[in-house]
């Protein structure tokens, strides 16, 4: 064991069909007696994102068995939804594992995250619902003011679950709540969102004026925010298509990496 010092893998999502057929092929290829512990998946009929994350918590667990003291674990992971986001680092921080670089993106919903295994020990904040609903306040209200435009909810989650994975609020959120820490931890995210009064909601319609998740978050005093983040893409657009060659303008995928840079 620990001989591994790179391990990379794409998480899987929720998928009820590919999962009961693999418990049958299982038992077809391996006999019944091989096959048991997957028969659960015949029989389960709803995979919410507190049941993934239990799923991909056991599997990193076994995970961190494998690799060495320094090592880096990369974890890709297409279709990055919110709770498909929060399922992943609440399971990786969990797991023991201290996430050091990441890289998300809204549309389409794409994340890549570099964890390394840790043994550290975290003694949780006194009163641990409070302390996450600060530091999910500080977290969006700097995320908002970095890109100097309203965002939306994949945004906010998005940087308030990274924040608790830094500081590693979600191992703890674990431990205080084992049946069902989403729940908790989303929650604290949309109470420090809707009782912030550094934040406004703003975008949403009269019938979703309740739901944190509707419409787009701004800052109530935008002063010292930074430009819009698409008025600084489009002027970087303009600058690599007016620097480049006549007739040979940078390729997509150039030009993609350096906006993202």
């Amino acid at each position: 064991l620990k001989s591994v010092p790179f391990m990379i893998t794409t998480l899987p999502r929720p998928n009820a069909v590919l999962w009961i057929l693999t418990a049958i092929w299982a038992a077809w290829l391996w006999g019944q007696e091989a096959a048991k512990p997957l028969k659960k998946f015949i029989s389960r009929r709803r995979y919410d994102w507190a049941w993934h994350e239990q799923a991909l918590r056991a599997g990193l667990s076994a995970s961190h068995k494998l690799l060495t003291k320094g090592s880096r674990f990369v974890v890709l992971m297409p279709e990055a939804e919110p709770g498909f986001v929060g399922a992943a680092l609440t399971a990786a921080d969990a797991s023991s594992f201290s996430l050091i670089h990441y890289a998300m993106r809204a549309e389409p919903g794409e994340a890549q995250f570099t964890f390394q295994p840790d043994q550290l020990t975290v003694e949780p904040p006194a009163t641990l619902t409070t302390a996450m609903r600060l530091r999910a306040e500080a977290a969006v209200v700097e995320v908002i003011r970095q890109r100097g435009e309203p965002v939306r909810w994949a945004t906010i989650s998005g940087a308030a679950f990274v924040a608790f994975a830094e500081e590693h609020l979600l191992r703890a959120a674990v431990e205080e709540s084992a049946s069902d820490p989403l729940d908790m931890i989303t929650e604290a995210i949309e109470a420090g969102c809707a009782n912030s009064p550094q934040l406004v909601h703003v975008g949403v319609e009269e019938a979703e004026a309740d739901s944190p998740r509707a419409g787009k978050w701004w800052l109530a005093e935008p002063e010292g925010a930074a430009d819009p983040l698409a008025d600084r893409v489009e002027r970087e657009v303009a600058h690599s298509l007016a620097d480049a060659p006549a007739g040979d303008g940078p390729d997509t995928t150039t030009l993609e990496r350096h906006l993202c840079a």
